[in-house]
This record gives C-alpha cells, structure tokens and sequence, in this order.
C-alpha cells in the first residue's frame, strides 16, 4: 500500500527489475525472483508435513490441508451436512432446504432452488441440440451423462 501511495499519488519512482520471461516489471529482487520460482520455474519450495506434497506458495500447503487433511468444520444449520470450506457450505446453503418449492414452468418438476431449475432449464427445454440418443427408445439428452442415467434408470439389466 505505501508503496503504491508513492508510486501513483506522490510520484516517487523506484527501479524495476524486468522479468525476462514475461516482461513484466517488479520494484524488488525478492518480489521478481518469488515471481521467477513460481510461475516460470514452477519450483514447489513448500511442502505439506503431512503427505510430503510440494507447492508453489504457503497459502496452497493451507489450502490443501484443510481440504485434504482437516476434518469438516463447517456444518449446514438446516440438514446438519458438514464441509472443509466455507465456501463449500455458502454454496450448499443457496440450495440446502428440507422442502422443494420451487416449480419448471414449462414441466411438473420442482426444485429446492433457483440454481438448480436454471440449469433443469437450460439443459432439459433449451434449443441446445440433442446430441445423445438413446438406442433402446430413441429420447435424446444434451449431456451424456443424462443419456447414462436415462439407461440406468428406465433400461436397467440392458448392456450397450
């Protein structure tokens, strides 16, 4: 911050240090050869004292901790599920309720939320091309795992 302060309100120059894989410019040797190891030397110089893993900066050994290593810690006050992240449980909660309520306008389906009826949308009524179809009754699915539970679910005992 005091650094930009300088530089951009107060016209202080300071010297640049050049990268010279990518051009670009940095105001200390410390902060271009941090720059230098980890994006164009790709140099893992830290390691998660759990599984021995190596990594780029301090911050990833963290985050790979608590996604790997760290039991759940966040838990939903609705259903009670726990996750690693709490970004993980933000994005649950947007759709986590004990009872459906919202309905597809254009069929009788009904979702707990509004992310998961766009996508119903967007994928089941859109004019996306059908490309999957199924061999055994001829329905067609935009997605190929849809077409995979299609069989599943109205073909079982079926092989392909």
């Amino acid at each position: 911050m005091r650094l930009h302060q300088k530089r951009d309100h107060e016209g202080v120059t300071f010297p640049k240090f050049t990268c010279t894989y990518c051009q670009k410019e940095f105001v200390s040797s410390a902060n271009i050869a941090r720059h230098v190891d980890s994006i164009h030397k790709k140099e893992k110089r830290f390691t998660c004292d759990i599984c021995h893993e190596g990594f780029l900066g301090r911050w990833e050994v963290q985050r790979h901790k608590d996604q790997k290593h760290n039991a759940p810690r966040f838990g939903c006050s609705t259903c009670g599920k726990r996750f690693k992240l709490k970004s993980y449980l933000t994005r649950h909660e947007a759709t986590c309720s004990t009872e459906a309520r919202i309905q597809c306008e254009y069929c009788d389906k009904i979702y707990k939320s509004e992310l998961y009826l766009k996508e119903h949308i967007k994928f089941i009524h859109s004019e996306s091309p059908k490309t999957f179809v199924c061999e055994h009754c001829g329905d067609s699915f935009t997605r190929k795992f849809a077409l995979m539970r299609h069989v599943a679910k109205v073909h079982p005992g079926i092989d392909k």
